[in-house]
């Protein structure tokens, strides 16, 4: 994802995972998650490249573990129906799909449905 976007993500997710650290290991599935696309973020960064641009060229369809790699946090995020993380998920969800970044529909369908049905459960 490109500058400003990815660094929206970045923030959300950093937020995300203080919250999940509240919790005191009620989340820690995505707390290994989040740690992994940071982690991925720290390493690209020290190889001179930015992952966010790595992970969104232009015209290219992010797959597999590219897609993954952002998409899990996401969706696993949604799953917890947890206020404070289902929030920055759809604003993260709302902020790829603004900026037309190429993920795989698919999977990116799949979040949006989760996301919808979690929505209604905290409405």
């Amino acid at each position: 994802m490109a500058g400003a976007a990815g660094v929206f993500i970045t923030r959300a997710f950093e937020a995300m995972l203080k919250d999940c650290a509240a919790n005191r290991g009620k989340f820690a599935t995505l707390q290994q998650s989040i740690r992994s696309y940071l982690e991925s973020i720290k390493g690209a960064k020290a190889e001179g490249a930015v992952i966010t641009e790595a992970l969104a060229s232009a015209g290219r369809v992010l797959d597999g573990p590219q897609d993954e790699l952002v998409l899990q946090p996401l969706r696993l995020a949604v799953e917890t129906k947890h206020v404070k993380l289902v929030e920055p998920a759809l604003d993260c969800l709302h902020v790829i799909t603004n900026h037309h970044h190429p993920i795989s529909a698919l999977h990116l369908l799949a979040c949006m449905l989760e996301a919808h049905e979690a929505s209604d459960v905290l409405h």
